[in-house]
């Protein structure tokens, strides 16, 4: 994540595209640092976690949280913490929100917790695979506690009430952390969050479809007759120098896995729209992306091919789309701007989310198979990182955060857009009528944690003043 002073907002491939497969569910939008009025400018501190809470492994690193303390009364023991989830931190994170808003609403202070591995918060000075096994649910959620203990020791007199925010997989965080310490969390608000750990995701791209097919079919059929010349260009050396030249690639194309990979590059711009579905001047992003693709000039994969390629050679004469163009998975060395390797372990070891073309339901052909997700884990963190283990670890995490028992507990908020593909995999009901999931129409990716405005639409404000009645309701008991 990063700190953006300008009215755009990004994240992670929003603007330019990823230099990996479009696979990572995240949310941490950070705007302009201008401090909300009633709280204390935020402030980044650290402390001191256990590196292991398992206590296998002594010593520990210094966590990064920001802070923003109401100054309007000290009377109120509210604490409003928003979960990091796999990206950095900044202090637009506190301020510039929904949550602040709420805080503000409700005089509750404002906490906001970075992810272990990620940003400053490194237990190592690298991120090697045997680095990595702290990198894991389990100690994530001990981190949360710990943290929320540590805050709770520095006023021993009162009773503090904490209601946890997230978003996508920074929700899961949220929601799995009240499942197991329902003591130290009031409640928890849940947005985006994909709960279902999924190997094997073709849901994901089938909705990608629907979404773009229901805006613009004829963007859908030029996708989809596109990938289809560019899949049979791959059978021939003639078809593979002329991929070359088409999307302005630095190598020659060779083999089905730099198939695999132009194909992710290619589906990563599409996705981006559709999640994070924005306003522009011009209109909405995935409209203003179909109407550019549809203008092209020449035949379907001429089109697609030009779109693509202006997309990914700004300010260069051309782009490495090869397999070996992921070779950021592979550095050992923690890298300031950039945390892929650290999200592909945790993929890799327990969450699965590989978005693949299983189905014939969508429009990239069958160019991005389960083959090419775990060759990469092997590749970046060993041989023991099998199609068989992965998806072992993936049952291993449905198991011991079990939809069903989330289903049946109190105090939760769960959020989705109908327009976002991660929802296929979220809770969307509850059995217990203390809880409640809301479904936004036409709402994108965790659109309800960007800060209200009078602009938002009346589904956006619905789903915001539930929230803000479940709030109120929490508070008072």
């Amino acid at each position: 994540m990063m700190i953006f002073l300008l009215v755009s907002i990004f994240i992670n491939g929003f603007l330019f595209g990823n230099t990996l497969p479009a696979s990572k569910p995240h949310f941490l939008i950070n705007y302009s640092l201008n401090n909300a009025v009633g709280s204390s400018p935020p402030i980044a501190k650290y402390f001191d976690q256990d590196i292991d809470h398992t206590g296998e492994k002594g010593g520990t690193f210094k966590q990064v949280y920001y802070e923003s303390i109401c100054e309007e009364t000290d009377e109120n023991n509210l604490k409003f913490l928003l979960i990091g989830g796999e990206d950095a931190l900044s202090m637009g994170t506190v301020s510039m929100n929904y949550m602040s808003q709420l805080a503000d609403q409700f005089l509750a202070d404002k906490y906001a917790l970075e992810h272990r591995f990620y940003g400053q918060s490194q237990p190592f000075d690298n991120i090697t695979t045997e680095s990595l096994k702290y990198l894991t649910i389990e100690q994530s959620i001990e981190d949360i506690i710990n943290f929320i203990d540590f805050i709770n020791s520095q006023t021993p007199d009162k009773h503090n009430k904490w209601i946890l925010f997230g978003g996508s997989y920074a929700g899961n965080l949220a929601v799995w952390a009240r499942l197991k310490y329902s003591d130290h969390i009031l409640g928890v608000v849940a947005s985006s969050a994909p709960l279902q750990a999924h190997l094997n995701f073709q849901e994901y791209l089938e909705s990608v479809s629907k979404i773009i097919e229901a805006k613009d079919a004829q963007c859908t059929s030029i996708i989809k007759q596109a990938m289809t010349t560019l899949v049979h260009s791959f059978t021939t050396a003639e078809g593979k120098e002329k991929l070359k030249s088409q999307f302005k690639m630095c190598k020659h194309p060779n083999n089905q896995f730099d198939k695999f990979s132009l194909t992710s590059f290619i589906a990563d711009i599409f996705t981006d729209a559709v999640e994070y579905n924005l306003q522009t001047p011009s209109g909405d992003r995935l409209s203003v992306l179909c109407q550019d693709l549809k203008s092209r000039k020449g035949d379907d994969l001429e089109k697609l091919s030009a779109l693509v390629a202006d997309h990914y050679t700004i300010g260069s004469d051309c782009f490495n789309y090869n397999y070996n163009s992921n070779r950021i998975l592979f550095d050992k060395q923690i890298n300031k701007y950039s945390f892929e390797r650290q999200w592909y372990y945790q993929k890799c070891t327990e969450l699965g989310y590989f978005q693949t073309t299983g189905s014939d339901n969508q429009p990239f052909a069958h160019a991005l198979p389960l083959l090419y997700y775990t060759k990469l884990c092997r590749d970046a963190f060993g041989s023991r990182f099998t199609e068989k283990t992965i998806r072992e670890n993936v049952e291993k995490t449905n198991s011991e955060y079990n939809l069903k028992e989330i289903s049946n507990m109190t105090n939760i908020m769960i959020v989705h857009g109908s327009s976002d593909p991660w929802n296929s995999i979220g809770l969307i009901s509850f059995t217990c009528d203390k809880s409640k999931a809301i479904m936004i129409q036409d709402g994108y990716h965790c659109q309800d944690m960007v800060m209200a405005k009078d602009s938002d639409s009346e589904e956006i404000k619905k789903s915001r003043l539930e929230i803000s009645n479940m709030i109120e309701h929490w508070a008072a008991s």
